[in-house]
């Protein structure tokens, strides 16, 4: 069991939204899951946090899996602009919120001050999105599947501590798919990813199958869209790191072109896993995966590069702005009680 006095060291650096998701759904995998894979001492603890990361932990000769909702918070926002057009319009406000917030945690008060503005008269003109609630009922088409994929790819990480074994293997397997996918006639091998950040690949190649299997299994959605939800939740997260990474000024870090290459493989460990299972099936799978990748192009990744180069100007004028330090002071008080009031 985690104490209180676990959670409170765990999460003392987070700063804790209220949580409209929860823990539907977790116990009708997990436990099973640990089980299938002998990864013992293990329990799952769910936030929800402006840092919106996940993260596996050890204390007390415990590991504890931290599922952050508010990643599965965004993915239902996400989803829901991605299905609906009339919803397109909230993408820009939301980009706003979501640089203030990282400029609030990047400890940049005046630009965090400055994008909360932005945000709340991008709301006022387009009017508070009204989002699609969710309850253990109801069958989400991407949600569950994208809730599992979280949670399992911190899973493969205890996995991998606990068996060195499965990760060389699965590291060796995931080395060769890149090398089939980067290799250079010119150039012969290329190393697109860390060493170290190759776990992330193994990671989200068994969770992506666990996810499709589970997902079936429980029968939220199907396995197609299981597969799209996970392909999905890496496009997202490819999102909110890019903007991280523009507040903090480093947008052409390696971090960004690693977390590039694992929403290309992703793809890759999808079909591959379809192509055994369901061969006959595998091609219109792939059809609906193509799909969604190219309505995300449109619907996402066209207008937030308009949005990046449109703030890259602007910012030349917020950087003008000068607040005194007393100001910047009552700022950060207001702001830290407006997240704490969410």
């Amino acid at each position: 069991m985690i104490t209180e006095e676990i959670k409170n060291i765990l999460l003392s650096k987070r700063i804790l939204r209220e949580d409209p998701v929860g823990a539907i759904w977790i116990d009708e995998y997990f436990d099973e899951t640990l089980n299938g894979l002998e990864v013992t001492d293990t329990e799952i603890m769910v936030c929800n946090s402006l840092q919106r990361r996940c993260s596996c932990a050890s204390m007390r000769n415990k590991k504890i899996i931290i599922l952050d909702n508010y990643l599965s918070e965004l993915f239902i926002i996400f989803n829901q602009i991605l299905c609906n057009e009339k919803d397109s319009k909230y993408l820009n406000p939301l980009f706003y919120k979501l640089m203030h917030e990282a400029y609030f945690l990047n400890g940049d008060i005046k630009f965090a001050a400055i994008y909360k503005t932005l945000m709340t008269n991008k709301f006022h003109e387009t009017g508070k999105m009204k989002v699609n609630q969710l309850t253990r009922d109801s069958k989400p088409q991407y949600l569950y599947a994208q809730q599992t994929f979280l949670v399992m790819h911190e899973v493969m990480h205890s996995f991998f501590k606990d068996s060195s074994e499965s990760y060389r293997a699965q590291k060796e397997a995931v080395a060769a798919v890149l090398d089939r996918i980067f290799y250079s006639r010119e150039i012969g091998h290329i190393h697109m990813v860390s060493d170290e950040y190759l776990e992330e690949l193994c990671c989200d190649h068994l969770a992506a199958i666990s996810t499709i299997a589970v997902s079936a299994e429980h029968g939220h959605c199907s396995e197609m869209d299981a597969a799209c939800a996970v392909i999905m939740a890496l496009h997202y997260q490819f999102l909110l790191l890019c903007i991280d990474r523009v507040v903090d000024d480093n947008y052409l870090s390696d971090e960004v072109g690693e977390f590039a290459v694992r929403v290309s493989v992703i793809r890759l460990f999808v079909s591959n896993y379809f192509k055994v299972t369901k061969p006959e099936e595998v091609n219109i799978i792939n059809d609906h995966i193509t799909y969604n990748i190219k309505l995300w192009e449109k619907k996402y990744l066209e207008p937030f590069t308009t949005f990046l180069n449109t703030q890259k100007l602007n910012q030349i004028k917020y950087n003008k702005m000068k607040i005194p330090n007393e100001e910047i002071e009552k700022l950060k008080i207001e702001l830290t009680k407006s997240f704490l009031n969410q």
